[in-house]
C-alpha cells in the first residue's frame, strides 16, 4: 500500500487514472439548512463528492455506493468508481473519519487496523482541509507500517521531512510528531501480543 496526501475535490477521476484503492477523509460536518442539506462542510463547500447510496455522475464517471457501515468515529463505505467511456471499474474503500481521535491512542489504533493493508489493496489517498496536522499523523503512521514491513525499521523523522517537501506545513506541532510515536509504539506492541 502506498499513501500520499491529496486535497482536490476531483478524487473520482484521480481513482480512474491511476487505480487508488483506498480513501481516507476528514470531514468536519455540522448541522445546515442551506438547500435542506442535513449537514454542510464548515469549509466554503455543502457538496458532498460521494454518494450517500445510489450514483453520482460526474462527466464520464459514475460513482455507485454499493455499501456503508457506520462506525463510533468513522463511516466506511464501499465504491465503485466507473469511468464510462474507458468502461473501466475500480473498487474503492472510502473512510470518513467523523472527528479527529485526538490523543487517544487506541481509537488510532483500531481505525488503522481497519485499513485494507494487503500488498495488492492498491493505494491510499488522504485528504482533508489542510493536510496538515492529524492528517499528517496518519499518512505517517501508515508509510512507517509498510516501512516496518518490508524493512524491519521505523523512520518517522525521514517519513515527516518527505512529507515536508510536498507540504511545508505539515506536522508542525511536535504533539503530532510524538503522537506518531505512540500511536507506533501501540500498534506493534499489540502485535507482538
Amino acid at each position: 500500500m502506498s499513501t500520499t496526501e491529496y486535497q482536490s475535490p476531483d478524487s473520482g477521476l484521480l481513482l480512474c487514472h491511476q487505480e487508488q484503492q483506498s480513501i481516507i477523509c476528514k470531514v468536519v460536518l455540522k448541522p445546515c439548512d442551506i438547500l435542506n442539506r442535513p449537514f454542510c462542510l464548515r469549509i466554503q463547500s455543502c457538496v458532498c463528492y460521494w454518494p450517500n447510496g445510489g450514483n453520482v455522475q460526474y462527466g464520464n464517471i459514475l460513482v455507485t455506493c454499493v455499501s456503508t457501515k457506520d462506525e463510533h468515529t468513522y463511516v466506511h463505505r464501499q465504491f465503485n468508481v466507473t469511468h464510462q467511456s474507458q468502461k473501466t471499474v475500480v473498487s474503492v474503500d472510502h473512510f470518513q473519519l467523523q472527528k479527529w481521535p485526538q490523543k487517544n491512542i487506541s481509537v488510532w489504533r483500531d481505525f488503522i487496523r481497519s485499513l485494507p493493508v494487503e500488498a495488492d489493496a492498491g493505494s491510499t489517498i488522504v485528504h482533508c482541509v489542510d493536510g496538515c496536522g492529524h492528517s499528517g499523523v496518519l499518512v505517517t503512521v501508515l508509510k512507517e507500517l509498510q516501512r516496518l514491513r518490508q524493512k524491519q525499521i521505523v523512520n518517522v523523522f525521514e517519513t515527516v521531512q518527505e512529507l515536508r517537501d510536498n507540504n511545508p506545513h505539515a506536522m508542525r506541532a511536535l504533539e503530532h510528531y510524538t503522537l506518531c510515536y505512540e500511536i507506533l509504539q501501540e500498534l506493534t506492541y499489540q502485535t507482538q501480543q
